[in-house]
């Protein structure tokens, strides 16, 4: 009886945690720990750790020799020649070194500005995701409303036609066009409603989907406010800041390769002779035997000038990038504006019209109805679902399309990350 009440409240738990509806906010929040970010998480840390800079000492040589040889000479009787021991030190250039460790700090720089072109990304799956799944129900029921009175109507003219009443040719052809029409809309719907919601749950790691709570669910007076501001406010997008680092980088590489062939410094050698003497003088002092030399380079800047052109053309190509992108995003968030506002004005107009309907007012009077025959009954109730749906559609493509906008102007990515499907824009 333990082992039953065990396994009873482990369901209770499990259908209590699975059957709570979810927010947009959980889906949103799940982005931070994509794997793309934390990949990206990692190469940072990782890079961070590298040693990027050669250190100043280049090598370090013993030379050990002697000067002619070591036998008594024949002429002069027995003289041995002067032994020689040094030490000598070759060097990297201060120039170099300096510059490969701005290199790395340049590196670092990228790989943390493609984080956040890599959280937006993460975070435009999931809102792209989101926004189907929110309206998703809302327009199969409309379709599937619409589907039903097609049905009605196609029962109704068959009956006409089975008893030989008049039938337009044209109604029976569009009735059938829009009735296959809708039932392969519902169709293709219920198929991206099954892949979209599997994307949601590969986002929350979740075996089965809740419900999605859409009661907080942003409206298009919201819209038209964030939209408002988004216009006051300069373009921040991701993908101008990861160029703009790329181009940092570039410069950091003609820096470098700018400092190589300069180095002045090349050597440093420290050596000990024996001296050449028959009889040992009385004064014998070691240390004057000891030499010191350095070795000098005068700098032909000449021989880098191959690796420079390729250097200075990187940085140009990188900068004209920077520049195409910001033209590029600038036009295309100008069109995204003009886009939403028109949707946002056909959608208006839509819920205007079904506000002002007089098909709406003829379906509600009773006495109206009971005057007409079915088939006009059922045109009337076709029209005006046709202008239910529409806004209905109208509505998704205007959240949808704000999206798109939230993602053209980097808004989506700004810190502290925001709820831009809440209505009132809560902190993930």
């Amino acid at each position: 009886m333990k082992q039953i009440g065990l396994i009873l409240f482990i369901s209770l738990c499990i259908s209590g945690l699975y059957g709570q509806k979810i927010t947009p906010k959980d889906v949103l929040s799940t982005a931070v720990k994509d794997s793309r970010v934390l990949r990206n998480q990692q190469i940072t840390s990782f890079t961070q750790g590298l040693k990027y800079h050669i250190p100043f000492v280049k090598q370090v040589e013993a030379r050990l020799g002697i000067n002619g040889s070591a036998l008594g000479d024949t002429i002069y009787g027995y003289i041995r020649n002067e032994d020689f021991y040094g030490v000598q030190v070759g060097f990297n250039s201060f120039r170099e070194i300096k510059q490969q460790k701005l290199m790395k700090q340049a590196q670092i720089g990228l790989y943390q500005s493609e984080a956040r072109v890599l959280e937006q990304q993460a975070l435009s799956d999931r809102y792209q995701s989101l926004v189907f799944w929110a309206f998703s129900q809302q327009l199969l029921t409309g379709r599937r409303e619409l589907e039903i009175l097609l049905n009605k109507k196609h029962d109704i003219l068959r009956l006409m036609i089975e008893k030989g009443l008049d039938v337009k040719v044209k109604d029976v052809m569009d009735t059938e066009e829009d009735k296959n029409s809708v039932q392969l809309s519902i169709l293709s719907l219920e198929e991206a409603i099954i892949l979209q919601k599997n994307k949601i749950k590969q986002f929350l790691d979740y075996p089965s989907l809740p419900e999605l709570n859409t009661i907080n669910f942003i409206t298009i007076e919201k819209i038209l406010e964030v939209i408002n501001n988004s216009k006051i406010n300069p373009l921040n997008h991701p993908a101008i800041g990861y160029k703009n680092a790329k181009t940092a980088f570039s410069t950091s590489q003609l820096n470098y390769v700018n400092s190589q062939n300069r180095q002045i410094l090349n050597m440093a050698r420290l050596g000990y002779e024996n001296p050449l003497y028959l009889e040992r003088p009385k004064n014998f002092n070691t240390f004057n035997n000891i030499s010191f030399r350095i070795g000098l380079t005068v700098p032909l800047t000449g021989n880098n000038n191959f690796k420079h052109s390729e250097a200075l053309l990187e940085q140009k190509e990188a900068q004209n990038e920077v520049d195409i992108l910001r033209e590029q995003l600038a036009r295309n968030v100008d069109n995204q504006y003009v886009k939403i506002e028109s949707l946002i004005n056909r959608y208006q107009l839509c819920v205007e019209k079904i506000q002002q309907s007089l098909i709406q007012k003829m379906l509600k009077n009773e006495k109206l109805l009971s005057q007409m025959s079915p088939l006009e009954v059922v045109d009337l109730q076709l029209t005006q679902q046709k202008l239910l749906l529409r806004a209905d559609e109208l509505s998704h493509d205007i959240v949808s399309e704000y999206v798109k906008l939230l993602e053209l102007t980097g808004k989506m990515s700004e810190k502290p990350l925001l709820n831009y499907l809440s209505a009132t824009l809560e902190n993930l």
